[in-house]
């Protein structure tokens, strides 16, 4: 199973959560929603990844790729973190219906994991350790 992980911009969530998955052997992959990111600094953005190392999450390597119909028609399953994701996914990309879920959908949750622009280290640092158990549970339900 092919798992695309869609957050707003593709440049924390998707990516730590589309990782965590690979490290249990999903073939998970992220990408964003938005073209432009109008977020944080590019210092803090790798201030926030290189503490994600401490969590065994290496995301050097990754580059922020927006989401595109190639990337919808080749999963099985795609991820986002907000219903107003999913709506907007849907939308833009009419074949992800039937393949599109939040993550609260997926585990039976009504949960929406919001952005974390603006958000403290401590906020996300807590996120990456949030996504070791939520990949552990979307492994159990897909």
């Amino acid at each position: 199973m092919k798992i695309c992980v869609v957050c707003k911009h593709g440049v924390f969530r998707s990516p730590v959560l589309a990782y965590v998955l690979r490290k249990f052997g999903v073939n998970a992959f992220a990408r964003g929603l938005s073209e432009k990111y109008a977020g944080m600094s590019p210092l803090k953005v790798d201030v926030i990844r290189e503490s994600a190392t401490k969590f065994g999450v290496d995301l050097s390597d990754y580059k922020v790729e927006t989401l595109k119909k190639e990337d919808v028609a080749s999963s099985d399953l795609i991820l986002s973190f907000e219903s107003s994701l999913k709506g907007e996914i849907i939308k833009r990309f009419p074949k992800a219906k039937g393949k599109t879920f939040t993550i609260g959908e997926i585990l039976g949750e009504n949960m929406e994991i919001p952005d974390l622009k603006g958000k403290s280290l401590e906020e996300f640092e807590e996120f990456i350790r949030n996504c070791f158990e939520i990949a552990k549970r979307i492994m159990s339900r897909i």
